[in-house]
């Protein structure tokens, strides 16, 4: 006989086993939701990322190739080749700016295009796939999600003229401007904003200034001005501008003979022939010159001291001297302008006095003291003798 109490029981089981794997399906579809979906947004957003870093660094070639009017098409036609095999194509979504790139505070300042052309040097990309359908998620009423990276790359303008690999310091009074003189002898009505004020580091600039051109530092590096009120045409923030070392090709000074030290003093003057020349160092004092009557290439092992009347280049053509220095200090405080190219990678090199200069300088570090001028001139093999480094992602 079955006790009506108990009657009931197995019912009650079953209903509770139903009501407990209900519980459990809906928990192991949670799970599935969670690692299924999760997972896949995870894939999505390196999806998104390597298509925001594709593209801003084709943005940032663009830029190095001083072509910033195709930066956005570049950019789309990128972020077109990795969307198709991905499954989707929605360039609308997508967000592309161009502009600066503080990377001290590591801000990026997108800019109007109408600046494009002369100041940007940066390209933020913000890659984006909206809407992309879900698996288990609907589950939860959740269908569709949007995925987006970002990726900023730094593309280095070209920076010549002063170069200091390790710093630049301007205590004097300075004014910089550019001229191209294959086409034209140096006007002041007709210069150039090519002015450029380089280094791998930092710059300090102290006093009274007319920078007709850019200041451009390495990347992390600041330009500090402290000095009287000036003004630079350019930009002065921290870019890829350059290296903080190089190397210089010096197989034609194999076969030079050595003149030894090159020493000139009081009111005495030496006329150097044209050609290549080899000295263990150059000292000029109390008012003595070097006079140039044609192409000329000086290499000097040790250092130089051109504290005297300085280098008379008769020409006045700049692409007729180059100084090739291998030692630690150069000084140039001439009475005459100075034409020519001076290239110092190892030394630390002092312009001085109140007669101005036309050409280009190189050092480890520039210091430019006195009350002078400095016309860079933008058709020596120099000018571009440091290359900017390719474009890099910073974001």
């Amino acid at each position: 006989m079955i006790d009506p109490i108990d009657s009931g029981f197995p019912d009650r089981r079953r209903a509770s086993v139903i009501a407990l794997t209900g519980v459990c399906l809906f928990t192991l579809l949670l799970c599935a939701a969670l690692a299924v979906d999760v997972g896949y947004i995870c894939a999505l957003t390196c999806e998104q990322q390597n298509n925001a870093d594709a593209g801003a660094l084709a943005g940032g070639v663009a830029l190095q190739e001083e072509d910033s009017l195709s930066v956005v098409d570049r950019v789309r036609a990128v972020l077109a080749l990795n969307q198709q095999p991905q499954g989707y194509l929605s360039l609308d979504d997508q967000i592309i700016e161009i502009g600066g790139w503080d990377s001290i505070g590591h801000i990026f300042t997108p800019m109007d295009q109408a600046l494009w052309e002369e100041n940007a040097y940066a390209v933020r990309v913000r890659a984006a796939r909206n809407n992309a359908e879900l698996f288990f998620a609907p589950l939860m009423n959740i269908n569709t999600t949007d995925v987006s990276r970002e990726a900023v790359v730094v593309g280095s303008r070209p920076c010549g003229g002063v170069w200091g690999l390790q710093g630049v310091r301007i205590p004097g009074n300075v004014y910089t401007d550019s001229y191209d003189s294959s086409t034209e002898t140096y006007s002041a009505g007709t210069a150039g904003d090519d002015g450029d004020v380089c280094s791998g580091r930092g710059v300090r600039v102290m006093g009274s200034f007319d920078i007709n051109g850019d200041i451009m530092t390495g990347l992390g590096y600041e330009v500090d001005i402290s000095g009287s009120a000036g003004t630079i045409t350019g930009i002065t923030t921290s870019t890829l501008s350059g290296m903080d070392s190089f190397d210089i090709d010096l197989s034609a000074m194999g076969s030079l003979i050595n003149e030894g030290a090159l020493n000139v003093n009081g009111q005495s003057n030496v006329d150097l022939a044209p050609g290549d020349h080899l000295f263990d160092s150059i000292t000029l004092r109390a008012g003595a010159t070097v006079t140039l009557s044609g192409p000329t290439t000086i290499y000097v092992l040790g250092n130089v001291d051109a504290t005297g009347d300085g280098f008379i280049n008769t020409s006045q053509d700049p692409a007729e001297l180059t100084l090739i220095v291998l030692g630690d200090r150069v000084l140039l405080n001439g009475a005459y302008d100075f034409y020519g190219t001076v290239i110092a990678p190892n030394a630390d090199v002092i312009l001085s006095g109140t007669s101005d200069y036309y050409g280009i300088v190189i050092g480890q570090t520039v210091e430019m003291r006195g009350d002078f001028q400095f016309h860079v001139d933008t058709s020596l093999p120099a000018y571009d003798l440091i290359k900017p480094p390719p474009p890099m992602l910073v974001r």
